[in-house]
């Protein structure tokens, strides 16, 4: 859904996806709002999607285009 995914490294991945499994355990939406903001400055992605849903997405475009890189590398 969004190829900018392959923007972030693999470093920013591990922590988007240790943020947002903290976020969720403890219901912090501001934790969530920041986190995909970031996430949206990086990539200059622009959506409508809400945060939770929004990152969950990035980190399977990422997985998808880092499998794809390794397998066509």
């Amino acid at each position: 859904m969004f190829q900018q995914a392959a923007l972030l490294s693999d470093q920013d991945v591990n922590l988007v996806r240790q943020l947002l499994h903290q976020a969720t355990r403890r219901d912090d939406f501001l934790l969530l709002n920041e986190v995909a903001g970031k996430v949206k400055g990086v990539t200059g992605i622009q959506t409508d999607l809400h945060d939770e849903p929004f990152l969950r997405t990035i980190l399977r475009d990422h997985a998808y285009f880092a499998s794809r890189d390794s397998a066509h590398g």
